[in-house]
């Protein structure tokens, strides 16, 4: 099986949303303090693992893709805004983050938008992604995405059941996870 670590730093302890037209920062974690979960693909029959470790702010993930399911995954979901609340990431700007050593060549995030009246906590589904992929660098541990760059796939309105002429373009106006997978 295929291991992959990506650890120390990792992502969200130096997450920060930088506001272009305020030139402000908004650290997310450790001050935040919000809820983080893991995710696997072990209902849809995959051996693949995650696990998530805090420690004195830092945050390690560690994750291990193995065959089984059709698309192995595994990864970690940030909640950025307390349940029934939103986090408008529309204006410009980027996402920082300081990721440690670590084996992964790709690293996929996405920006997880609310859909008033669709949006259900039962089906994750529900909740609209809007991502970029990362190609991760041997000995580069900042990385800078723009918020614009953020775009809904194809598997999300294939999964959710919804057309893009239903949405329109991405807004990130009511944004309520970030999530990062293998």
């Amino acid at each position: 099986p295929k291991r992959i670590w990506l650890t120390s730093v990792w992502l969200v302890a130096a997450l920060v949303v930088s506001v272009a037209t305020l030139r402000s920062t908004t650290p997310l974690w450790p001050a935040s303090g919000l809820r983080l979960q893991t995710f696997d693909d072990q209902n849809q029959k995959g051996r693949s693992t995650s696990r998530l470790q805090v420690d004195s702010g830092e945050i390690e993930l560690a994750l291990r893709l193995d065959s089984g399911a059709t698309w192995p995954v595994a990864g970690a979901i940030f909640h950025l805004a307390p349940r029934g609340e939103v986090l408008d990431l529309s204006a410009p700007g980027t996402i920082r983050l300081e990721i440690g050593p670590s084996s992964l060549a790709t690293l996929q995030t996405c920006l997880v938008e609310e859909i008033p009246g669709f949006t259900r906590d039962d089906r994750w589904q529900t909740a609209r992604y809007d991502c970029q992929a990362m190609d991760l660098v041997p000995g580069i541990s900042r990385y800078d995405l723009p918020l614009d760059r953020f775009l809904t796939p194809q598997w999300w309105f294939a999964t959710s059941g919804v057309r893009p002429s239903q949405l329109g373009p991405e807004t990130r106006k009511r944004v309520i996870r970030f999530v990062v997978q293998s």
